[in-house]
């Protein structure tokens, strides 16, 4: 399965899962404190009795820039602390910032917007940002306007000392609950007029980090988040969120694998610990040490306790619930993950990555209609992006679709010579058994130096690939020299990741192509070993589907087959078209144990 996840050297990731942030993207977790789910609800201090159970829904769109162009990203801050602070707000809804921001100069009408995202109230702006050569100022105008009748139920007008932006935001929030007559908590109230530091340099340098953490998943990008931060938290060593943030984009460094070094976690804890002197109850202290032990250690109950503490404190946050899902889905929990993660769309509907992960669980589970309609809708929000095609060309072929339907959806991919573009490419080439087309494929992709395509969740180097379609061909002699090559380039990586179940599996793989049938197995079972399902309910079906790969190349059929029919038992991304699909299983077609499993 073309998904994403872990190591990002891999960028285009297939079907998005590790999601960078709430800072920086967003992700995964789990613990012994409550988990939000569709019985499960925030233990606040008293019932919420007064709040209605058909909560008003706002939006704060971004903010429009006045100034420069280089401003923009002052402004996006603006619109969105404003954003964070209602969030805290329980008895009410707040539409997430990544769908806010599709609606950035927009020409919709109001009544659009409200009908597109389901809002009662729109709060809109602008900014102005005058930089002077005897300090700076900052204008700002917002407006709140009723969704029903196109009411504008209040203005403000800003004219201040760029220093005092903090109280304009502070203000505006508090102006937005009093025309809604939301009755507050007291944490509540601390939540609405907080300010983030008193160091606006500390604070510009935090909205870059904040920009350079959503552009994308590029290595540049992510260490561009580490340096922003650590200038921010330099400028101001007292700004807790600056620690906090700083914490979760060196945990992403090391999780995605730009930088697998002991050292890169040591940071990562450090800036945690920073943080949580400063301020250990802070909601966004609990979301970085969420991310910390599910990223640095695996450790989903750890990280699942500190999550449910973010959310109690954040409960309008998507970007907390789908980290929640994320760890309920590592655990095994599915269909209640699924249920999260339907909860966090009606807050963030157009976020195109929760898309992905939505179609992803939905494959798991083998709920076929319910992944194509969350691909087919990300296709809409985003057509340029090869990974939102990949992910649909995925449903089409495990749910049994004919290959001629796949090919007319990839004929439809936006880039073809992207690693995307190039795997499905690939997959479909093998899966016709038309080995030349798959070499022809991998020989034109404008990446010749060694790279890996994350394939059903596995990682393989393109010389396993090339190796593959060879031997598949009957190219025996050539297929041993690629399969050479592939395992001198993962023996080199295990050698600095010992423990790494991917690329144990890689080497299993290319052992069994190489014929070393004893040492290919007992690679293949390390892999699992490393990463069991009962540790990653994601993951760990991955790697006993390619330990079942390993046994049927290497003739032991019959434990081929167990292992298969024990990934076909629980949710993963196995099917009995994938299963008829792919030229691996041939040595199995045969037995009869085998097309039991085909009906």
């Amino acid at each position: 399965m073309l998904t994403p996840t872990r190591r990002a050297r891999l960028v285009p990731l297939i079907i998005l899962a590790t999601i960078f942030i709430a800072v920086v993207i967003a992700v995964r977790f789990t613990g012994d404190a409550p988990i939000v789910s569709r019985t499960t609800t925030p233990q606040h201090e008293h019932d919420d009795s007064d709040a209605p159970s058909g909560r008003a829904v706002v939006v704060v769109l971004p903010f429009e820039n006045l100034g420069s162009a280089r401003d923009a990203f002052f402004a996006a801050g603006v619109s969105d602390e404003i954003a964070s602070r209602l969030a805290a707000i329980s008895s009410i809804g707040v539409i997430s910032r990544t769908t806010a921001a599709r609606y950035a100069q927009t020409t919709k009408s109001i009544a659009e917007i409200g009908e597109e995202l389901g809002v009662d109230y729109v709060l809109e702006g602008s900014v102005r940002w005058e930089h002077a050569v005897r300090g700076n100022r900052v204008r700002i105008a917002p407006r709140l306007i009723r969704v029903s009748d196109d009411t504008q139920l209040w203005s403000g007008q800003y004219d201040r000392q760029l220093e005092d932006v903090f109280a304009v935001q502070s203000d505006v929030a508090a102006q937005v609950v009093r025309q809604l007559n939301l009755r507050l908590r007291a944490e509540e109230q601390r939540a609405v007029a907080g300010a983030l530091t008193d160091n606006f340099a500390a604070y510009e340098a935090y909205l870059h980090g904040l920009e350079a953490a959503k552009r994308s998943y590029s290595e540049r990008d992510a260490r561009d988040t580490v340096s922003w931060f650590a200038k921010s938290v330099s400028l101001d060593p007292s700004f807790a969120t600056a620690w906090a943030r700083l914490a979760i984009a060196h945990a992403f460094l090391y999780h995605v694998g730009f930088d697998r070094s002991p050292a890169r976690l040591e940071q990562a804890k450090v800036a945690l610990d920073r943080a949580s002197a400063l301020d250990a109850e802070l909601p966004l202290v609990h979301m970085a040490s969420g991310y910390f032990h599910y990223w640095g250690y695996l450790d989903y109950e750890r990280a699942s306790s500190e999550m449910a503490l973010a959310w109690k404190a954040l409960p309008n946050d998507s970007d907390v619930i789908q980290a929640i899902a994320f760890v309920r889905r590592r655990q095994g929990d599915l269909e209640e993950a699924a249920q999260n993660l339907h909860d966090a769309q009606t807050l963030d509907p157009q976020n195109v990555r929760l898309l992905l992960e939505i179609g992803q669980t939905q494959l798991m589970l083998r709920h076929y209609a319910e992944a194509v309609a969350a691909y087919d809708r990300a296709i809409e929000l985003a057509p340029e992006q090869t990974l939102v095609h990949a992910g649909r060309v995925e449903a089409e072929w495990m749910s049994g679709g004919s290959l001629e339907s796949a090919a007319r959806l990839i004929a439809k991919l936006p880039k073809r010579d992207d690693e995307n573009g190039v795997a499905l490419q690939y997959r479909q080439a093998m899966y016709r058994r038309d080995y030349n087309a798959a070499l022809r494929v991998l020989g034109r992709t404008r990446v010749r130096e060694f790279f890996l395509l994350h394939i059903e969740q596995s990682f393989a180097p393109r010389e396993l690939l090339i190796a593959d379609a060879q031997a598949f061909r009957g190219n025996q002699l050539a297929a041993q020299r690629s399969y050479t090559a592939a395992r001198v380039l993962i023996e080199r990586l295990i050698a600095k990741r010992p423990d790494d179940a991917d690329l144990r599996s890689a080497l299993g793989l290319t052992l069994a192509g190489l014929g070393d049938h004893a040492r290919a197995i007992e690679e293949a079972t390390r892999a699992v070993e490393l990463l069991p399902i009962a540790k990653d309910a994601l993951s760990g079906p991955e790697r006993v589907l390619d330990l079942a790969k390993v046994l049927a190349r290497c003739g032991e059929k019959q434990q081929a087959i167990e292992r298969l029919q024990s990934l076909l038992a629980i949710p993963s991304l196995v099917s009995p078209a994938m299963l008829k699909l792919d030229p691996v299983w041939d040595p199995l077609r045969t037995e009869p144990a085998f097309r039991a499993l085909l009906q």
